[in-house]
């Protein structure tokens, strides 16, 4: 699970046309929670990454709408599972 959310964030900002793969980023990120108790882990390391990608002059607006959909739908969907709840706000 951890390996696909990570290779799926990877090919979301692979050029700036491929930001869609971040809605499958983010379903990948809910099933990740699912199964597994790290979840703030790979929350943070994408942040982390997107952070790099900034400071490196990478940053472009198909990162921006790949990590918004990433951060918007694996937010949303990790705060459905009633073990996490509220905590990734």
């Amino acid at each position: 699970a951890i390996s696909c959310t990570y290779w799926l964030w990877l090919r979301s900002i692979r050029n700036p046309g491929s930001w869609l793969w971040g809605i499958l980023t983010g379903f990948s990120y809910i099933y990740m929670v699912l199964a597994w108790g790290g979840y703030i882990f790979v929350l943070n390391s994408i942040g982390l990454h997107a952070l790099l990608l900034v400071g490196l002059g990478r940053f472009n607006s198909g990162v921006y709408k790949a990590y918004t959909l990433f951060f918007v739908i694996g937010t949303y969907g990790a705060m459905q599972v009633p073990v996490v709840g509220w905590q990734p706000i």
